[in-house]
């Protein structure tokens, strides 16, 4: 009986020394075990209702999510995260909200509202690494299925990806890096929507550092 007391005495011992070090060594170098707690460790515990998807780069994951605004708005966020060593750092992100972006829009509000695009540029990050730059948004406009975005200063395209929620809520992303050419950021981009038969539907003008928002074919910021 004495064995078996010390012997799980030392199997204490041994698993509560290795979460003590494994703690210690997430709290030294600032990091996070999960990707999700390292967003929590900058935004708040609690700040996410609803991760929409999430993108592996060569440098880290894009979290898409969703929060619920203390006035009842959808906020639209995106958060960078990087791998460093064995646990999770963030890097950068934002987030979008607009009157017209609810997820309990009827069938004419969400006719006559486009979507929201914003684009999210890390402070002293290469603008060429991965995953920046960076536009995204929402499409609420039902009969929207394409989004393309063009780059203003060459007219190069480059079609968004789309992670459908519901009909009339949509996320759309695209990762420009290196396609972006050397004066583009000074440019901005046009960011198009297209039904299915490939008609225009509206367009929207983003510039740098900008979030724009367009309902009822005007543009708003």
């Amino acid at each position: 009986m004495k064995r078996y007391f010390l012997f799980g005495m030392l199997l204490t011992i041994i698993v509560m020394t290795t979460i003590a070090f494994i703690m210690l060594r997430y709290a030294g170098n600032g990091t996070s075990r999960t990707v999700l707690e390292a967003i929590e460790a900058v935004r708040g515990e609690g700040i996410i209702d609803y991760v929409i998807h999430e993108r592996e780069t060569s440098g880290g994951v894009l979290v898409f999510y969703l929060r619920m605004d203390d006035d009842g708005q959808v906020v639209t966020c995106v958060e960078f995260v990087r791998k460093v060593g064995k646990g999770w750092k963030w890097v950068h992100g934002g987030g979008h909200s607009h009157s017209s972006i609810r997820m309990n829009l009827t069938d004419e509000e969400a006719g006559n509202a486009f979507f929201s695009a914003e684009l999210s540029l890390p402070g002293g990050l290469r603008m060429d690494r991965e995953p920046f730059p960076l536009v995204y948004g929402v499409v609420v406009h039902p009969e929207i299925s394409r989004i393309v975005v063009e780059d203003r200063h060459t007219g190069m395209l480059r079609q968004a990806d789309i992670v459908e929620i519901t009909d009339k809520f949509k996320l759309y992303y695209t990762m420009l890096g290196t396609l972006q050419s050397h004066g583009s950021q000074g440019q901005g981009w046009n960011v198009i929507g297209y039904d299915r038969e490939g008609n225009e539907m509206k367009t929207v003008t983003l510039e740098p550092n900008r979030s724009w928002s367009s309902s009822n074919g005007e543009i708003s910021r």
